[in-house]
């Protein structure tokens, strides 16, 4: 995925598929472009803009009136990353819920998460920047995650530290810790009885097949990962 700024308001985004959906700021209306152009340019701006076209459904392009209303939706996961109240929100009407599903898939795909998966709502050892071993908890609808910083698939724990909530990106496998000037165990370092039985089951939502390319890479990209780390899982 390659990024070139045109101007101040406008982005050009190169897609896997080699089309070029135009983003811009503040968002402008235009009637020629398709269902998958919207797709793409919603999902990006939900990430990065918090501004609206008012009565525009993000997924079709269509404006509505006020008496046929547009809702908030917000994407699969999002809350993990930030607790702005914009993140991740599209404005989607009934007409159109169908793409929600599309525009999940492409967030899934392009940021490399596992949205749908059962290693969640489950208390789990994690080791802290300092080497201790903490018991902390994976929340439910916590997306699994690719860290470009450790090159690996980890996931966000939470954890209690002086009665304050806490969150801490941890990987799945043991990564050099400069604090610690060693290795510093992952979550199946930490949790081997776990992991000697877990079987990690990951939903793979299709939605209207908009973007098998970006499916196929993930999927592909996900089987890497996960063979390389020795965890057993099942694609559902």
């Amino acid at each position: 995925m390659d990024w070139k700024f045109i101007n101040t308001s406008t982005i050009s985004k190169h897609n896997m598929d080699q089309s070029v959906t135009t983003i811009s700021y503040p968002p402008v209306h235009d009637d020629n472009k398709s269902i998958i152009e919207n797709i793409r340019e919603a999902v990006y701006r939900c990430q990065n803009f918090s501004s609206k076209n008012c009565n525009k459904c993000e997924l079709s392009g269509k404006i509505y009136t006020e008496d046929d209303p547009v809702y908030l939706y917000t994407l699969a996961g999002v809350h993990i990353f930030s607790n702005h109240h914009c993140y991740g929100t599209i404005l989607v009407h009934d007409d159109n819920l169908k793409y929600l599903e599309d525009a999940n898939i492409l967030y899934e795909c392009e940021n490399r998460f596992i949205q749908y998966h059962n290693f969640q709502d489950i208390k789990i050892k994690f080791s802290r920047s300092n080497g201790d071993i903490q018991e902390g908890f994976i929340k439910p609808e916590t997306p699994i995650e690719y860290s470009e910083h450790y090159e690996c698939l980890g996931v966000r724990v939470f954890f209690e530290n002086d009665n304050l909530e806490m969150q801490k990106f941890v990987p799945f496998i043991d990564k050099y810790s400069e604090r610690l000037e060693k290795e510093s165990p992952g979550l199946i370092t930490n949790n081997k009885d776990f992991f000697d039985t877990f079987e990690l089951k990951i939903t793979v939502k299709t939605g209207s097949n908009f973007f098998v390319q970006e499916r196929i890479n993930w999927k592909i990209n996900m089987t890497e990962l996960l063979d390389s780390y020795g965890i057993k899982y099942t694609f559902i």
